[in-house]
């Protein structure tokens, strides 16, 4: 090798940072090349950047990675609540009046048609059986709309 060759060769070397940091995506932009909300022609140019770009392939593999590791322990989470929620009663009124939405969306046939609704309108209704303030409300709510 030249002299010159080896001058460039380390100057190279020596601001790769600087140089990858000018032709590579962004961190944001791998980010949403990897959550997928980046219109096809640019996440098409990120793909064929990233198999020629073994940094920024070996980030996008991290965050994809740390992407499915959220995502379990998100879903994970929700089924825990979920699980609780129904084993425990969701809907605790202890000393506590139902909101009047609440009241609301049970009249109106509006709580969710699942294991989670079903153990909210079985709470909302004894409630409804236990206390005469939102019991009047439920009822005052029917009439009104009858009329």
């Amino acid at each position: 090798m030249s002299n010159n060759e080896n001058e460039i060769e380390k100057l190279l070397d020596e601001n790769l940072e600087l140089i990858q940091e000018f032709f590579c995506p962004s961190d944001m932009t791998l980010i949403y090349f990897v959550t997928e909300n980046l219109d096809e022609s640019e996440h098409n140019k990120i793909e064929k950047h990233i198999n020629e770009c073994d940094d920024c392939k070996r980030i996008v593999d991290d965050l994809k990675k740390a992407s499915k590791w959220f995502d379990s322990k998100r879903e994970q989470m929700l089924h825990n609540l979920e699980q609780k929620a129904i084993s425990e009663g969701l809907l605790s009124w202890y000393g506590f009046h139902l909101p009047d939405y609440l009241i609301l969306a049970y009249l109106h046939g509006k709580i969710p048609d699942n294991k989670m609704g079903d153990n909210i309108r079985k709470d909302i209704e004894t409630h409804l059986e236990q206390c005469n303030t939102c019991m009047k409300k439920f009822q005052g709510y029917k009439t009104d709309d009858r009329t």
